[in-house]
């Protein structure tokens, strides 16, 4: 069994989210853990605007704060303020990223395998 609070596999990126949603596919091809879920996800940024985020195939939009949109679904949209960094453990396949505003936000992720 494996540790909690040691991942055996730790990956990073820099990301530009923009007014559109955006899809990262969250795997490496020709790796042999290609397909294996990640079992953290930390999504973080510095700009002065919210960034929404939408895992697993589910598309990132900015009703995220709807009472329907929480309820309705299993895989929710997540609001990122620069002041509250999201940081969820899941099985994340892929990553959906929309931020508001006129100008791209850079946006790190932070993905961890135990």
């Amino acid at each position: 069994m494996a540790r909690t609070d040691i991942f055996s596999e730790q990956n990073g990126i820099v990301f530009s989210a923009v007014s559109t949603p955006r899809r990262i596919r969250l795997f490496t091809p020709g790796n042999a853990n290609a397909y294996r879920p990640w079992d953290y996800i930390s999504v973080y940024h510095r700009a002065d605007t919210v960034v929404f985020v939408g895992l697993n195939g589910k598309t990132a939009s900015s009703t995220a704060g709807t009472t329907m949109e929480i309820s309705a679904t299993q895989a929710p949209n997540y609001m990122v303020l620069h002041t509250e960094p999201l940081s969820i453990f899941t099985h994340a396949t892929s990553l959906s990223i929309q931020a508001t505003g006129a100008t791209a936000v850079q946006v790190g992720v932070v993905l961890g395998r135990y």
